[in-house]
């Protein structure tokens, strides 16, 4: 055998180690031989339900006939099983004569029928990455026993497609790197040196940017925010294929003669820290970041985050020290904290093999969660985390729309990014287990909306001109600024789609609180206007408590409550209480109801008329019909109990300094911390702060020292930001080149250039 020749068998072992996991996997291990088990269980049902039927140019009659592309992926797919149960260890199908002729039979069949050089299918990802996948994925397994004019065959309807080079201009990203996988693995099946190559020139091209920080459109920006289809956050959508994907290509070629160059890596493991870390609580990734792809029923928050999990696991194959030792401890964390699924339900073989080494050493360290604020303003979002809970607010803006409903999915995305907040805590499935389905989609956490204003469920206009797959807002505020890298201030003027409501916004998070400001609520459209601070998934043994009166959950009911001061759910789940607190009180509407809805409702794509029910609790600011300058105000308080709820509204650790059309100003008294939203272009003071321009500013009092951190949230700003705090300094500690100090004292007095800043913060450290 030639070196060349070994070279490429080394590369097609190490592939097919991955989709089997080899032959040294350890079969008296609980989980890897569940997952056998599972691969031959499916394979035996794809098998005995083939039904080929020239009519429908289908094998499998529960595959719709409407959509020809996504069938012949689907059928590709189960083909896969059934051949990865062929050649799986300790599966009871391996090397089965009859299951090696059907294979053979239908792979024929699926080229003659459904796809090969000169049958072009529809959707793009389909015929030129999706099915292209799995094709090859096929071809390595079987690689030693299928005939060589049969691979010819189906390489040559793969090339076909893959290298078509119209597509290489709109590829970027995760869709890139898909492209280079199959053109690199259609090189290690038919021993082309050059195509590999030319399949690593394609992944390392800047167009591509998979190695580039994005600067507008699609890409990972330095931000840590990811973006695909122009527009939409995806980290926990495409990102989760994107690291996948990339992952697996890396370690493919480690150690090969087509290895790249180790600043590719250093790129590859700082996405992961930036882009990917701060989004996974316990093991699930945040729907914020997910897309059209909450509304999958079987692509949930925990799969996703098992798929990046999975993708960190191959990458530590080939880390250097300090980030296989950060990758393993987090990897751990994740596995040993996501209590709620396994993350060996959703693994591989070769990750449960991999994973349980991490998970069983005891040198390994579990990671935890890195206290931190970020602000993602590529993207619009906001992560907020602490040890017992994480926080998240979806916003839009002029540049980002609010969600994406593209193939007949997620058809009911249209509030998710007005201003939708998420808290995680030890509710584990409180965003899984059928939320998106049964949640009240007009009605979501966070929001100020017009419900009477909403696609309907099929998918047809209601109180709308046209059905559009995105929205976008019609003002630029939207963004925020931080201090200390752990607290921080954001904010949208928002003006809602089809209806005349508009609303400013902000959210103000501390450590024990995230405060909640909302003015300028107006509407003339004749309909009621809510802000609905909370909606939220429940057992019947949880309880809500309101001023010291409690509701039980026995049945559903719809009450209102004037002036209330404070509010406590007991979700019957340690370390998920929440506490509401209203300062300036306010007319509560609380409603507990059960919701019943299925998947299809909301994806015609990928989801199936089963129905299912689950309760919910919601609190909501009534605005009334026609509201003209309404405002609310009220703080949400992480895994406090009853009592110190109480005890919280009596002696709150904060104050609103203003809540108008000017300005959102909050002050944090124990923290020595304030945060305001300057919402227009003209000279205004709150709380020590004066600003001539549009902006966030936030600044924070501690061990003699001040810091101030300013932002243009509408990225529109061409000169600068004039600043004033009604505070001396004595000297200059750091300070971001963008600032120039005009006076430390009597008053502090800076100027920020915002000049192509695009919402970042600028920040200045003064010892006073």
């Amino acid at each position: 055998m030639s070196n060349d020749d070994k070279q490429f068998l080394k590369l097609r072992n190490k592939w097919k180690e991955v989709l089997t996991g080899g032959e040294n996997i350890n079969l008296s291990d609980e989980d890897v031989l569940l997952k056998v088990n599972e691969i031959e269980r499916e394979a035996k049902m794809y098998w005995n339900s083939i039904q080929k039927s020239e009519a429908t140019k289908s094998l499998w009659s529960d595959l719709s006939n409407e959509l020809p592309e996504k069938n012949t992926y689907e059928s590709y797919e189960r083909l896969e099983k059934m051949v990865m149960a062929f050649c799986i260890k300790g599966s009871g199908l391996r090397n089965n004569e009859a299951l090696k002729t059907v294979i053979f039979d239908v792979l024929e069949w699926l080229y003659e029928k459904c796809y090969n050089e000169n049958n072009e299918l529809g959707q793009e990802w389909f015929y030129k990455m999706g099915i292209p996948m799995k094709i090859n994925n096929i071809v390595i397994m079987l690689y030693d026993i299928l005939p060589a004019e049969m691979i010819a065959k189906y390489m040559k309807a793969v090339l076909a497609f893959s290298m078509d080079s119209s597509y290489h201009g709109i590829s970027t990203a995760c869709n890139r790197v898909w492209r280079c996988l199959v053109i690199i693995m259609h090189g290690i099946i038919t021993k082309s040196a050059e195509r590999i190559s030319f399949g690593i020139h394609e992944l390392l091209d800047k167009s591509g940017l998979v190695f580039e920080y994005a600067e507008e459109g699609d890409g990972f920006y330095k931000d840590g925010s990811f973006i695909q289809h122009k527009d939409i956050a995806y980290n926990g959508g495409y990102g989760t294929s994107y690291i996948h994907t990339l992952a697996h290509i890396l370690y493919i070629i480690h150690d090969s003669e087509w290895d790249i160059d180790r600043h590719y890596y250093k790129m590859f493991f700082d996405i992961i820290r930036n882009s990917f870390v701060p989004f996974i609580y316990k093991g699930q990734i945040m729907d914020m970041t997910r897309g059209r792809e909450i509304s999958r029923k079987d692509c949930t928050a925990h799969k996703a985050g098992h798929i990046v999990t999975e993708g960190i696991i191959i990458a530590t194959k080939f880390a250097d020290e300090a980030n296989l030792n950060f990758m393993k401890g987090m990897i751990k964390y994740w596995i040993e904290a996501g209590t709620y699924v396994s993350f060996y339900k959703n693994a591989t073989v070769f990750a449960i093999e991999e994973a349980k080494k991490i998970v069983n050493d005891t040198s390994v360290m579990p990671g935890e969660v890195q206290e931190c604020h970020k602000q993602f303003i590529a993207m619009d979002k906001v992560v907020h985390l602490r040890k017992g809970y994480a926080f998240a607010v979806s916003m839009f803006s002029d540049r980002i729309a609010n969600f994406e409903s593209i193939n007949y999915e997620n058809i009911k995305g249209w509030h998710t990014g007005d201003g939708m907040t998420y808290l995680y805590n030890n509710d584990l499935s409180q965003f899984d287990d059928n939320y998106w389905i049964t949640v009240d989609s007009k009605r979501l956490p966070g929001i100020t909306v017009d419900s009477g204003t909403h696609i309907d469920e099929n998918h047809q206009p209601k109180n709308i001109v046209q059905f559009k797959p995105k929205y976008y807002n019609l003002d630029s505020f939207t963004g925020g600024t931080s201090v200390a890298g752990r607290y921080g201030v954001c904010g949208i003027n928002m003006y809602s789609e089809g209806c005349t409501l508009s609303s400013k916004k902000s959210w103000f998070m501390f450590d024990d609180e995230i405060v909640c400001l909302g003015s300028d609520i107006n509407s003339s459209d004749n309909r009621k206007i809510e802000t609905i601070v909370e909606n939220r998934k429940v057992n019947t043994n949880a309880v809500l408590t309101i001023d010291g009166q409690s509701e039980s959950f026995n049945k559903p009911w719809n009450k209102s409550f004037v002036h209330i001061k404070w509010a406590h759910l007991e979700s019957g789940i340690r370390g998920a209480d929440i506490g509401y607190f209203f300062p300036q009180g306010g007319e509560i509407e609380t409603k507990f109801e059960s919701r019943n809805g299925n998947w299809a409702e909301i994806n015609k794509w990928y989801g199936d008329a089963t129905n299912y029910t689950r309760n919910y609790i919601s609190l909501s600011f009534n605005h009334g019909k026609n509201p003209v300058n309404q405002k609310y105000a009220y703080a949400i308080l992480p895994n406090k109990t009853k009592e110190e709820v109480k005890g919280f509204a009596l002696n709150p650790s904060f104050e609103i300094i203003e809540n108008s059309s000017f300005v959102h100003a909050v002050r944090h008294n124990k923290l020595n911390i304030t945060g305001a939203n300057f919402w227009h272009d003209s000279v205004r003071s709150a709380g020590g702060i004066t600003c001539d321009r549009k902006a966030s500013i936030m600044f924070m009092i501690a061990d003699g020292k001040v810091e101030l951190s300013v932002s243009d949230p509408t990225h529109k700003n061409d000169g600068y930001i004039h600043v004033e705090l009604n505070l001396s300094a004595s000297h200059i500690i750091s300070l971001d080149p963008r600032i120039e100090v005009e006076a430390l004292s009597p008053v502090i007095k800076i100027k920020v250039n915002v000049k192509d800043a695009k919402g970042s913060t600028a920040r200045i450290v003064l010892g006073m």
